[in-house]
């Protein structure tokens, strides 16, 4: 009788793994262990044999740490039925010892109450993946256990618990592998480039004013319409180190052209990038051998935002300047650029400014004065990159 109830135990606890069950929780659990081992205590095998069944059972239920100290107890108990049925008794008080080595076994025959545990060492097993939490019998581990009898395991992962009973079966393999999320590195396209070409439109004032009488610089003064061209961008040469430039020819009407160009570094940790270069700024002017374009060298600074709205538009604002003795400028403008993902062109439109002004001082003579421009206009056309 008691051999067959042996055998019906172990044939339970291992088809019952992949049996429907409620969750439970360790309380539970333990309740159930005390049970099984107040039978022992009361020579009742029978009543041991249906509450190891209801255990077995109720393993993969199991959805919190197992209470260690009450599983080295059990086990122990069970290396008394064991003991009593001339079977295999040391596998587990083997594991109830490495469990808790000083677990309470002060009744049964002096083999089981003296017996010493062999010790062993997983310092040298291969460790688990790091994507989950593993207990042993209750035990948190993190290699590869020896496993030499009867055992729980319990594999932690994303707030799930999965609860096994292995007897005489290796570490579950399908948790010796952690899932490596496969990150596509973007092949390196080397520099690339993402600018604007747009045409100008809205109104400019142009002046030249003197500080004193000359008899060959003239004053004058006039606003109206403007029309031109421009372009800015980068050339992104590998975050966040980039080179920029900004280009614009307005044509006064009526009136003449005038033009910025500049050109530099660009240093972009986004969403703010800084902007340093030099250029040139042209602007009108007039004397006695008529008019013309006086060209100014100028050092320039910048500082440019960008934000994104969504996968293709965004915003995009620039302001900078820069000066010298001989004059100074001043450049902004800003807008909405979109360009779908997998295109390389779009639109853009915003709002442009410029203005220059430029210190003359008649040759020979004390007489100074100055020449400028000042623009407002609209932008739109294409963006690209």
């Amino acid at each position: 009788m008691l051999r067959l109830l042996a055998a019906s135990t172990i044939f339970a606890f291992a088809s019952s793994a992949q049996a429907a069950c409620e969750p439970i929780g360790a309380g539970e659990f333990s309740l159930m262990i005390n049970e099984a081992n107040e039978a022992i205590d009361d020579d009742d095998l029978v009543k041991h044999g249906q509450i190891y069944r209801k255990m077995q059972a109720s393993v993969p239920c199991l959805e919190e740490q197992l209470p260690s100290k009450l599983w080295s107890e059990f086990l122990v108990g069970q290396a008394l039925v064991e003991f009593a049925l001339g079977r295999e008794w040391k596998v587990p008080l083997e594991v109830a010892l490495r469990i808790h080595p000083t677990v309470r076994r002060s009744f049964g025959p002096p083999d089981i109450r003296k017996y010493v545990a062999t010790a062993v060492s997983n310092e040298d097993h291969p460790a688990l993946p790091t994507d989950a939490t593993y207990y042993m019998d209750g035990l948190r581990i993190e290699r590869e256990p020896e496993m030499v009898g009867l055992h729980i395991v319990q594999q932690l992962k994303n707030g799930v618990w999965n609860t096994r009973f292995l007897q005489r079966q290796p570490f579950p393999e399908d948790w010796k592998v952690q899932f490596e999320e496969v990150v596509e590195t973007p092949e390196d396209e080397g520099a690339t480039v993402v600018g604007t070409v747009s045409l100008l439109g809205g109104f400019g004032l142009a002046g030249q004013a003197l500080g004193g009488p000359s008899i060959t610089i003239p004053e004058f003064s006039g606003g109206g319409a403007l029309v031109g061209i421009g372009s800015y961008g980068i050339f992104d040469l590998g975050e966040p180190v980039g080179a920029f430039w900004d280009v614009s020819a307005p044509l006064q009407v009526p009136g003449s052209m005038g033009v910025d160009v500049f050109a530099g570094a660009s240093i972009l940790p986004l969403p703010v990038g800084i902007w340093v270069g030099g250029g040139a700024v042209a602007v009108a002017i007039e004397d006695i051998g008529g008019k013309g374009l006086l060209f100014l060298p100028q050092p320039h600074l910048g500082v440019s935002y960008a934000m994104d709205l969504s996968d293709s538009l965004g915003l995009d604002f620039n302001v900078g300047g820069g000066g010298l003795p001989v004059g100074f400028h001043l450049r902004a403008h800003g807008g909405v650029v979109s360009v779908a993902q997998d295109s390389h062109l779009g639109w853009q439109a915003g709002l442009d400014f410029a203005g220059a002004q430029a210190f003359l001082q008649e040759k020979g003579g004390t007489v100074t004065g100055s020449t400028s421009h000042w623009r407002v206009a609209l932008r739109g056309g294409l963006a690209f990159k």
